[in-house]
């Protein structure tokens, strides 16, 4: 029936969207500690940890950002 038709594409994009988004969380995570090694060989200890405390708050914006969206799709 189209009903169960609707059922399963919303049930196979938001599976494409959740791998989507876990690969973009993990291709973040790799440049959040890029930029933060880099911090570190270029300003030094105490300015790399306050550009890693900076990221660090961006990734968990991405994952609360995430997270909503998820609970609007379901």
């Amino acid at each position: 029936s189209t009903v169960m038709d609707l059922d399963r594409f919303r049930g196979e994009h938001l599976e494409f969207d959740q791998t989507v988004n876990a690969n973009v969380m993990e291709a973040t995570v790799a440049l959040v500690r890029c930029c933060n090694d880099q911090a570190l060989e270029l300003f030094g200890r105490r300015q790399a940890v306050a550009v890693a405390a900076l990221n660090d708050g961006i990734v968990e914006v991405l994952k609360a950002s995430e997270k909503r969206a998820y609970g609007a799709i379901e």
